[in-house]
């Protein structure tokens, strides 16, 4: 989780940097789905969100990839 929470702070950290114009959604995942935020430019609150996030017991990896595609399609 930690490997985790260090890709995604560097992801934000460059982001804000170069003043890139993306948008960020959070799921978590393990035996549940479960949705963090929408899609947002905070990337402060992004973090937080995936500082708070704790592994859990089994992986829907392939149904949350489904899921965030679609939200990308509908976007």
């Amino acid at each position: 989780m930690s490997a985790v929470n260090a890709f995604f702070s560097a992801f934000a950290d460059k982001t804000m940097a170069f003043e890139f114009n993306h948008l960020v959604s959070l799921y978590c995942f393990s035996s549940k789905i479960e949705k963090k935020c929408d899609f947002i430019d905070n990337y402060t609150e992004f973090i937080k969100l995936v500082d708070s996030a704790n592994p859990g017991g089994g992986t829907k990896l392939f149904d949350t990839l489904n899921l965030a595609c679609d939200s990308l399609i509908n976007l």
